[in-house]
């Protein structure tokens, strides 16, 4: 959410990037554990990250794209109720 100082290379940033949450973030919790993870709000070690996490890199990709799809379908509903607020 916010602008890092420095980028993947090692390098400090070149452009401006300002000292303020960038303005088009939204944070929608709770959508999939996985996606609480990356952003920091969950644990990795957490019972449902380990389960998403299983099942996404599994050997069924049939069962990963549902997994992906139910959490596309709860962004969405989450996205709409935060339109509507």
């Amino acid at each position: 959410m916010w602008a890092v100082k420095i980028g993947p290379t090692g390098q400090s940033q070149r452009f401006g990037m300002g000292n303020k949450r960038f303005a088009g973030c939204v944070e929608i919790p709770g959508v999939s554990a996985i996606g609480d993870a990356l952003v920091g709000a969950r644990g990795w070690k957490s019972g449902p990250v380990l389960r998403e996490r299983d099942v996404i890199l599994g050997m069924s990709e049939c069962r990963a794209w549902e997994v992906v799809e139910r959490h596309r379908e709860r962004m969405k509903r989450a996205w709409r109720i935060l339109g509507d607020g």
